[in-house]
Parts: C-alpha cells; sequence; structure tokens
C-alpha cells in the first residue's frame, strides 16, 4: 500500500507533457502506385457489351498544398487540400489510360507528437482521360477521349525530418469512373481498389496559431 502510494505520489509531481500543436502548411510533391482491375462497358449503334479486365500498371504523380484550421493548443483540426494529378496506365505492350486534372479533400489532422502527423482525407476528383489501344490482328488502333471522376479515402502519416522538411507515406481506397466516347462508341472504365504511396513535404511555416 505504501508503495502505491509512493508511486501515486511520484507520478502526481511529474508534469504533464504539452500536447503537441497542429499546424499544416504544406507543399507536397507525390508518387502513387494505383489499382489496375477495373470495369468496362462499352456501347455502340450496333452493339453492345461488357466486362472486367486489368491494366499492367497504374501510376500517379501529383502536386498539391494542405492547410488546417486549428484553434492555438488544439492537436485536432480540420485540414483541407488541393492539387494536380496525372494519372497513367498502361495496357498490354502500349496501350495506355493517361488522366490529368485535379484533386480536393477536406478531412482530419492529429498532431501525435512535434515530429508526426496522422491524416485522414476523403477526397474527390475530376479530369480528362485519353484512353488509346494499339492496332492488332483483332482490329485497328483506336483513340477515345472523355473525362473522369471520382472519390477516395486516405489516410497520411508525416514525420518531420528537419525544419520544414517531411517525408509522408499514405494509403487508401480509389474508385474513379472514366467515360469516352469515339466513332460513336461510348466507354466506360470503373477502376477502384486499394492505393499506396510515398511523398515529400515542404512546410513552409512550423508557427502555431497565435491567439488573438
Amino acid at each position: 500500500m505504501k508503495c502505491l502510494l509512493a508511486l501515486a505520489a511520484l507520478f502526481a509531481m511529474v508534469p504533464a507533457m504539452p500536447a503537441a500543436e497542429l499546424v499544416v502548411r504544406d507543399l507536397e510533391l507525390s508518387l502513387s502506385v494505383l489499382p489496375v482491375g477495373f470495369n468496362y462497358t462499352v456501347t455502340s449503334p450496333t452493339v453492345s457489351g461488357s466486362g472486367n479486365d486489368a491494366f499492367t500498371s497504374g501510376t500517379e504523380v501529383s502536386f498539391g498544398g494542405r492547410y488546417a484550421l486549428a484553434r492555438p493548443g488544439d492537436s485536432l483540426g480540420l485540414v483541407f487540400g488541393a492539387g494536380l494529378i496525372s494519372d497513367v496506365w498502361t495496357y498490354g505492350t502500349s496501350g495506355s489510360l493517361v488522366a490529368n486534372g485535379v484533386r480536393a479533400s477536406a478531412g482530419l489532422g492529429w498532431a501525435i507528437s512535434d515530429n508526426w502527423t496522422l491524416l485522414v482525407e476523403p477526397g474527390f476528383r475530376y479530369g480528362l482521360s485519353t484512353f488509346n489501344l494499339p492496332s492488332s490482328t483483332t482490329g485497328p488502333d483506336y483513340s477515345a477521349t472523355g473525362s473522369f471522376s471520382g472519390y477516395e479515402a486516405r489516410v497520411s502519416a508525416l514525420w518531420q525530418v528537419s525544419q520544414g522538411l517531411l517525408v509522408e507515406g499514405h494509403g487508401g481506397w480509389l474508385s474513379v469512373q472514366h467515360s469516352s466516347t469515339s466513332d460513336n462508341i461510348d466507354q466506360t472504365i470503373d477502376l477502384s481498389g486499394l492505393y499506396i504511396g510515398i511523398g515529400v513535404v515542404w512546410r513552409w511555416s512550423s508557427a502555431p496559431p497565435r491567439i488573438e
């Protein structure tokens, strides 16, 4: 009993560690590996069909920024982001689906410590895409342009390497639909699945919000 009282007294004498403050004022360049399995639907005046297939590979390069809205002293807060994305899926030896657009997100950030930050970011994306297939023994080459839209749920962990420089690892779920038309042929490609990536982050300011 005396031992427990002594321990309680000792812990009472140790001051509580101050919580880290959430500060996110970032520019980020990242590379992601995208899901490759897809469902497709093709419709023309004479025939229509659907099925599933898979691309050979899928990668994304993105550049954008994030900003957190948090009260002084808070380790939790809202985080908003926006950026440019460029996606490339390869198909077979020379087929491809290329998509360029924008991404926006709004989620929550948690400053775990002065060096670690965790972000949960639901997002939406939209842009233009082009699907290309080379000629083969079964038909001529094919190219179609259109647009895409999709949503995602992403979790990111950021570690501060030095003042203003951070590295990031992220992963999540992506669902995106590409719709295109060429020569009276309408085509829809639905992609969904898990993705992972890494990034380099520049934090232009680490100063916590001021108390007005």
